[in-house]
């Protein structure tokens, strides 16, 4: 974990790096030779309202880095989250290889996994030579808002800062704080210095309950000193005082309670994190696929997973978001399937891949071996 913490770190402090890429700024322009392009969100208004934000999402990567395939995944589910149509706001995703095309595509062809991104390969270098100055290291994000910068760092942070963009809740000034108690984090976690840690990582969740790198951070601090189950007690104490915080920081707490064997705790934390979940689809998929990927069958809460899953595709087949839709069902099926319904699995199973044939999808061809394996069954 503190490898991982030091990582995100660096890149987040590189919240420093603005200073010739400062907010306010012009964004530069952006050359790049495509190889994935996602589906079409729609284009801005012809005639926009006045409050009207046009923004852009521009994540470098490296194709030879580590963490190229969960940046690449990370950048897919934002794009799928905030490149939809708005009333008031457009969103552009888009992620820039450093390397050549032919070195982009060498490293796909080896991945061999399915990718629905706005994914393209640097011309030359020139958009990443226009960027570099404000760039620590890779993977890297500067977001725009009607041509300008607003904001750059680490994309582990891309949903809470587009979040509060959108909402007109975001303050320059505030992370300009943030990017000051970061520099004395990494500071601290280089030093192994957990009362350190612990004391900056509460400064950064007071200006920014929501921050993935403070809570890691600050999580860090108990392994530091061996005290997990005060890990344990932070996290459920944390979660109690700010309810409306992210989904993720729920399911690390059921990952800690999971790992500590803590039943009842575990069973009190998957009741409070259905209710929460079943207010929002995106976190109700997020949830059953959680429970479903990551709990032995022994232990997984079969009607909670039913549960947020259907409440996720009930949802998203009324607001027609097919592409959300189609991973809803497949969960949905997923969930079923635990549940002992083939019939149902199956009938969901088919409608995700009907779905998916529509959209050219990538996930196709998993889709149809999991339409494959639950029909097989049936003809046991």
């Amino acid at each position: 974990m503190r490898t991982l913490l030091l990582l995100l770190l660096v890149f987040a402090t590189a919240v420093q790096a603005q200073i010739s890429l400062a907010p306010g700024a012009k964004m530069p322009g952006v050359s790049a030779e495509w190889i994935r392009k996602a589906p079409s969100a729609g284009q801005q208004p012809l005639l926009p309202p006045k409050d009207f934000k046009n923004f852009l999402i521009l994540t470098f990567v490296d194709a030879y880095s580590p963490d190229f395939a969960p940046t690449l995944r990370l950048m897919e589910s934002l794009e799928r989250k905030f490149a939809v149509p708005g009333k008031n706001f457009h969103v552009t995703v888009q992620t820039v290889a450093k390397n050549s095309k032919a070195d982009l595509d060498k490293v796909m062809q080896s991945l061999s996994l399915p990718f629905q991104l706005n994914l393209g390969a640097d011309v030359d270098g020139k958009t990443f030579r226009a960027f570099a100055v404000g760039v620590a290291t890779l993977p890297y994000t500067f977001i725009s808002m009607n041509g300008a910068i607003a904001w750059s760092g680490h994309p582990v942070e891309i949903e809470s800062i587009m979040d509060a963009l959108i909402a007109g809740k975001f303050s320059m000034e505030t992370q300009r704080k943030i990017a000051i108690h970061r520099s004395e984090l990494q500071s601290a976690l280089r030093s192994g210095l957990p009362d350190v840690v612990a004391q900056t990582a509460d400064k950064i969740l007071a200006l920014s309950p929501r921050d993935s790198i403070a809570m890691q951070a600050r999580l860090y601090s108990f392994q530091l000193k061996g005290q997990p189950a005060e890990a344990t007690r932070f996290l459920a104490g944390y979660i109690r005082k700010n309810p409306e915080n992210s989904m993720q920081n729920r399911i690390i707490l059921l990952n800690l309670l999971l790992q500590a064997n803590q039943e009842a705790a575990w069973n009190t934390a998957i009741a409070e994190t259905t209710a929460y979940a079943l207010r929002k689809p995106e976190d109700a998929l997020s949830f059953a696929t959680y429970l479903l990927q990551n709990t032995a069958p022994v232990r997984l809460p079969v009607k909670n997973a039913l549960q947020a899953a259907e409440y996720a595709e009930k949802q998203f087949r009324t607001a027609r978001n097919l592409p959300f839709l189609a991973d809803a069902l497949e969960t949905l099926a997923r969930a079923n399937y635990a549940a002992c319904r083939l019939d149902q699995a199956i009938r969901y199973q088919q409608e995700a891949v009907s779905l998916r044939e529509t959209q050219k999808s990538p996930y196709l061809p998993n889709a149809r071996s999991m339409l494959n394996y639950y029909e097989n069954l049936k003809k046991l």
